[in-house]
């Protein structure tokens, strides 16, 4: 039962990561055409914070519960090292946009820069759902 914990927890947080960038991309858009865009601001920082936050959790999670009961990464070599890849990019991710969220308009391209990281992030997030379906079902269900 425990192996379900962290598929369950990682998908419910990418499904808000893909929220999270829905609100974000007028900000990335606007910062690439110079132009002005409406940005809900707040609700962007604070699920981004909490989805961030959650992502890393389930990275935390997942590297533990395959070294607890797995002994190591074993058979989910892939979906391991995507994951482990993506742990820089989240903690980028939360602290540029705590720097944003605090200090606004001061910076130029850290938006820009936020924004593409956190693209990865998502991609990443997608491609990890894949992969985490395949350890789901050779390795768990199997």
């Amino acid at each position: 039962m425990v192996y379900y914990i962290h598929p369950l927890w990682q998908f419910a947080a990418t499904i808000l990561a893909v929220y999270v960038f829905y609100l974000g991309w007028p900000r990335l858009m606007a910062a690439f055409s110079g132009k002005k865009a409406a940005f809900l601001w707040k609700r962007h920082v604070s699920l981004g914070l909490i989805t961030l936050t959650a992502l890393l959790i389930g990275l935390i999670g997942g590297a533990g519960v395959t070294a607890h009961y797995w002994g190591g990464t074993g058979y989910t070599q892939h979906h391991y090292w995507i994951g482990l890849a993506m742990g820089p990019l989240m903690i980028f991710g939360l602290v540029s946009g705590l720097l944003l969220d605090r200090h606004k308009g001061k910076y130029k391209r850290l938006p820009v820069l936020h924004g593409l990281n956190n693209a990865v992030v998502l991609f990443l997030a997608l491609v990890q759902t894949w992969t985490g379906l395949n350890v789901i079902r050779f390795f768990i269900l199997d």
